[in-house]
C-alpha cells in the first residue's frame, strides 16, 4: 500500500546515585529561594558520557503507517501507546486503523477502518491505554473517544467534558489533562493542568502558567506536551522559563512545588540547516509574514522518566529540526531529588523519542525520496 501523508494542522488549542551524606532539606547542594522552593543546583554531571549505552534490537518498518504528516512528525508520540505486557500499539489517522507489535516487533494484528460503526473512527488523533482498555480520542476537537478491547473489540463510546484539550495522561488514580486557555482576543495562551475522574470529567486545575509568546507566537514543531513530564502517581514536572534558563520545577500531584532542578545552560541559535528547514516547511506564513522562525529552540524538549526513576531531559536543537544525520543531540539524566547524573550526546534519544519497560523507542523521519520510515528500538544498558 503507498504511505500517504496527512496535511499538519497548526492546532493551538486541540533512583539513582544520591550523595551519601544529604543537607538537612533532603536535597542534594540544594539552595534556597525567596519563594521557598528548595533549589537543586547543578554544576555539572557526575559523570560525562559513561553512564548508559544503548544496544540496537530491532526496527519496525513504519512506511505504511501514517501517524503523523511525515514532513514534521508533529506530535507522534499521541499515536503510540504500550499495554502491560510491553506490546506497542500506533494509531494510523489515515486509515483510522490500529496495528499492534509484540516486544520483539512482529507485527500482531490490525483493527479499525474510517467510518460510523463501533470498531470505526473518523478523524482519529490520539490514542492510550489504561487498565488494559484502549482509548481512541477522535473527532474535530478529540471531544469524543471509543473505548475498546486490547484484542479491539468495541466496548462503548464517550464524551470527553474538558474544553481545549491538548493531550490526556491517564495516571492512577484518574488522568491529567493538559489544556490550552486563551481570553476573547485571542493575545494570551495559558497552559493549565487539570485533574479528571476515569469518565475524564474534569475536577480541578492543578496548575497554570502563561505562555510568553502568546497564541500567536512561534510553534514551529513547538510540541507543548512533551514540556510536561507526568508521573504515572499524577506527579509533573515543567521548565518555569523554556525560552530563558535551564530550571525545572518538580510538583506533587496536588500541583504543590516541591523543587526546582537547575544547570548552566547557555541559549544557542538555531542552526542555519534548522532556519532554512523552518522557513521552507512554513513558506506560506513566512511570506505574508504572519509567522517567523524563532531565534532559539525551546530549552527543554522532551522528558520521560526510566525505570530507576531517573529524569530524561532533551535539550535545545535536535537531529529533526535540521534533518542532519551527523547531528547529535543534547540529553542529561537526573536522579529524583534532581541531582545531575550524567550528560551525553546522542541521536537515539530525541523530540521523537518514547520511552518504554527499558527501551527507547526512536521514530525516525521518513526518508524524503523514498517516504520509507522506521521506528528503531533500543534497550538502555546502564555501566554504572
Amino acid at each position: 500500500m503507498p504511505r500517504r501523508s496527512i496535511p499538519v494542522l497548526s492546532i493551538f488549542l486541540t533512583a539513582g546515585a544520591l550523595l551519601a551524606v544529604l543537607p538537612p532539606s533532603g536535597f542534594p547542594d540544594s539552595g534556597q529561594r525567596k519563594d521557598g522552593i528548595p533549589v537543586v543546583e547543578n554544576a555539572e554531571p557526575r559523570y560525562w558520557d559513561g553512564f548508559v549505552s544503548f544496544e540496537h534490537l530491532y526496527d519496525i518498518d513504519i512506511t505504511d503507517i501514517s501517524l503523523f504528516g511525515k514532513k514534521t512528525m508533529a506530535d507522534c508520540d499521541t499515536k503510540i501507546a504500550f499495554d502491560r505486557n510491553g506490546n506497542l500499539y500506533l494509531l494510523d489517522e489515515y486509515e483510522c486503523q490500529i496495528s499492534v507489535f509484540d516486544k520483539r516487533g512482529k507485527s500482531l494484528r490490525e483493527f479499525g477502518r474510517s467510518g460510523q460503526g463501533p470498531q470505526e473512527f473518523v478523524m482519529p488523533s490520539a490514542i492510550f491505554i489504561k487498565n488494559e482498555r484502549i482509548y481512541v480520542l477522535y473527532g474535530r476537537m478529540g471531544g469524543e473517544y471509543k473505548v475498546l478491547g486490547l484484542d479491539g473489540t468495541y466496548i462503548s463510546n464517550q464524551t470527553n467534558s474538558v474544553e481545549n484539550r491538548l493531550r490526556i495522561y491517564p495516571v492512577k488514580s484518574g488522568y491529567v489533562i493538559l489544556r490550552g486557555v486563551t481570553e476573547p482576543t485571542f493575545t494570551k495562551l495559558d497552559f493549565v493542568l487539570t485533574s479528571a475522574d476515569e469518565a475524564m470529567a474534569g475536577r480541578k486545575d492543578l496548575f497554570r502558567i502563561l505562555y510568553p509568546p502568546g497564541f500567536k507566537g512561534p510553534y514551529f514543531e513547538f510540541i507543548w506536551h512533551k514540556w510536561f513530564l507526568i508521573l504515572d502517581e499524577g506527579s509533573f514536572f515543567y521548565p518555569e522559563d523554556n525560552f530563558g534558563k535551564y530550571s525545572i520545577t518538580k510538583y506533587d500531584r496536588e500541583g504543590n512545588p516541591e523543587f526546582k532542578l537547575q544547570r548552566p545552560y547557555k541559549i544557542s541559535p538555531y542552526s542555519p540547516a534548522a532556519r532554512e528547514r523552518f522557513n521552507s516547511l512554513y513558506r506560506e506564513g513566512v511570506e505574508k509574514k504572519t509567522t517567523a522562525c524563532p531565534e532559539s529552540p525551546p530549552v527543554v524538549i522532551n522528558m520521560f522518566q526510566d525505570d530507576r526513576g531517573h529524569v530524561w531531559v532533551i535539550s535545545g536543537e535536535t537531529s529533526e529540526d535540521s534533518l542532519d544525520p551527523e547531528f547529535l543531540n543534547t540529553v542529561d539524566i537526573f536522579d529524583r531529588k534532581g541531582k545531575w547524573i550524567s550528560s551525553l550526546r546522542s541521536q537515539v534519544v530525541s523530540k521523537n523519542s518514547v520511552f518504554n519497560a527499558g527501551k527507547i523507542y526512536r521514530v525516525r523521519p521518513a526518508d524524503i525520496s523514498t517516504d520509507v520510515q522506521w521506528i528503531e528500538v533500543y534497550a538502555i544498558k546502564y555501566l554504572k
